[in-house]
């Protein structure tokens, strides 16, 4: 099978370009080659800026080859969509957009998610232009006649990457906190349930809807059965760490107040319950299983930090912000104890640099927070 990959590299779709090449497909995988790529195996790599680069840059170095299949981890908006389209009109004789399970409006606190629930997710401008990608892609298969697929992952988590609702790109800082003995935020307690599927699962049964026509033309939800609350969670991870846990519930309102940037987040995706009813994927691909629970693979994604040094990277800013924020709170919370140095740049077991030290103590201060925002609001 011939399948070109825009994408390839990112933490969702590594495990899938290294499953196909795997299975000896003939693999092509198209991106910017900015990431090191953690697959050894041997595949066509082409690379260039899908985003900036113009039509006839991108079809000139993609060339006119037919593909079997392309997978598209890389369009996130109309625009990005509509190019690719563009760009690869008549060689494929599948297209597979990888959306997401948060283009699903609200939900009851007890509702099992199917294809049929309704979608357009307003809370989230990630998950609406996921839902309007959506839109677009079915109403040009109508036009154009092709076999697409959409698929829509909710909560994955890899080798690097950890599953949570606060935490920066740079997810080795929310174990380091853990280490450190510093409070975790669990926004309304961390009451919401979730369903997390590991990436490898994913891999596996997008695999199987390569080529397979009882996925044309269909939406398909890729997640897994183990539902989970944030809390539970959490305690998870501490428990494989080995330590004690050390949490501070916060109400997502405060939080998105002192941190706005998590509003999306929080109110459109993780701060709702998010359960899923698979049995369409099950019919498409029976007998599949997912074969990977949170606890053993969590494990591994702990392991893979500790055997990997310099993967062992910390956000002092959003570090000292989470602080900060706490700090806060606990003034107008009294009652609630914890001990403040866990919340001061004194709790790292780690030596930090100048750098390091003036990030923290300017990121933690909430005059010079104030006066960062201002010049953001100015700026813009």
């Amino acid at each position: 099978m011939r399948i070109l990959i825009l994408g390839g590299s990112g933490i969702l779709s590594t495990d899938f370009t290294r499953s196909v090449i795997k299975q000896g497909h003939d693999v092509t995988v198209v991106n910017r080659g900015k990431r090191k790529s953690n697959i050894e195996e041997q595949y066509r790599h082409l690379i260039t800026d899908f985003k900036n680069n113009s039509i006839d840059e991108l079809r000139r170095i993609i060339g006119i080859s037919r593909y079997d299949v392309i997978i598209d981890f890389l369009s996130f908006n109309v625009d990005q969509i509509n190019k690719t389209m563009c760009i690869l009109k008549g060689l494929f004789n599948q297209y597979i957009f990888i959306s997401s399970a948060t283009v699903y409006k609200s939900v009851s606190e007890s509702e099992l998610i199917n294809e049929k629930s309704e979608i357009g997710n307003e809370l989230w401008s990630y998950a609406y232009d996921k839902y309007l990608c959506e839109c677009y892609l079915v109403k040009y298969a109508q036009t154009e006649n092709i076999n697409y697929t959409i698929i829509r992952p909710y909560v994955t988590y890899g080798l690097t990457r950890i599953p949570f609702g606060l935490i920066p790109d740079e997810n080795f800082t929310l174990i380091n906190r853990m280490i450190c003995g510093k409070p975790i935020v669990l926004w309304d307690g961390g009451r919401a349930i979730s369903t997390l599927t590991n990436t490898k699962d994913f891999a596996a049964a997008l695999t199987k809807i390569l080529l397979n026509p009882r996925a044309y033309n269909e939406s398909i939800h890729i997640t897994s059965s183990e539902q989970l609350t944030w809390s539970s969670i959490t305690e998870i991870i501490y428990s494989k760490l080995n330590l004690s846990k050390c949490i501070i519930a916060i109400p997502k309102e405060y939080i998105v107040e002192q941190m706005p940037e998590f509003k999306g987040i929080l109110c459109g995706d993780k701060g709702r319950n998010m359960q899923f009813d698979n049995s369409k994927l099950l019919s498409i691909i029976p007998k599949f299983e997912f074969n990977i629970p949170f606890s053993n693979g969590i494990a591994d994604t702990i392991d893979y930090y500790f055997d990997n040094p310099h993967k062992q990277i910390v956000n002092y800013k959003w570090d000292a912000k989470i602080d900060n924020m706490i700090s806060k709170y606990l003034k107008q919370h009294p009652k609630i104890k914890i001990d403040k140095s866990t919340i001061s740049i004194k709790a790292y077991k780690n030596k930090l640099g100048i750098k390091e030290k003036i990030i923290y103590t300017v990121y933690r201060n909430d005059v010079t927070l104030g006066i960062i925002r201002i010049i953001k609001k100015i700026i813009k």
